[in-house]
């Protein structure tokens, strides 16, 4: 009868004990890389923190325009956010009383206090205009002209359709021009 085969216990611990080296020359350069790769870190911590701000002035512009678009054009939009961002000097909070609001006695449906969407309601419009639907041509014809009298000369255009959608066949007889110029190249 075999013996069942032990089982190898390791112990358990609650805390790590690090392990030191027995060369400290080796310990000062490792502590000397790792300084150097968390300076890296925290000069990409800057770098994303500086793209955050610039996507959130960019987003920010973006809102303010489609919202209140009577308050700045375009290029005064662009030119701010080429620019290096400086610190406003305006007030956040304003303490004046407010002025009074003319009230009305007919409140319209389309009024912007019951629009629900963020768009205006020249935006709105815009988007639900109704669209013309692409227009189809056919590969093939649906109608073939038959004009077995059809005067096959290469010099003359003997078919023309005019702007007032009319189609002018010349058959039989050649056209006449009574000295008049009829094409003018």
């Amino acid at each position: 009868m075999s013996t069942p085969p032990h089982k190898i216990r390791t112990p358990d611990f609650d805390r790590l004990l690090p392990q030191r080296s027995l060369n400290p020359v080796q310990d000062l350069q490792m502590r000397i890389v790792t300084e150097e790769s968390s300076k890296k870190r925290k000069l990409s911590v800057i770098e994303e923190e500086a793209q955050q701000e610039e996507e959130n002035r960019l987003y920010r512009a973006v809102v303010g325009q489609a919202m209140l678009p009577l308050r700045e054009t375009t290029d005064d939009i662009i030119h701010r956010l080429n620019s290096t961002p400086t610190k406003s000097s305006k007030r956040l909070l304003s303490f004046s009383t407010p002025t009074k609001e003319r009230t009305y006695f007919f409140d319209s449906p389309v009024k912007s206090d019951y629009n629900s969407s963020p768009l205006p309601l020249e935006a709105q419009l815009i988007l639900t205009s109704p669209r013309k639907p692409p227009r189809y041509i056919s590969r093939t014809p649906y109608k073939v002209l038959d004009a077995p009298d059809l005067q096959d000369d290469f010099y003359l255009n003997l078919v023309d359709w005019s702007s007032t959608n009319v189609l002018g066949v010349g058959l039989v007889e050649p056209p006449k021009t009574d000295g008049q110029v009829l094409y003018q190249y």
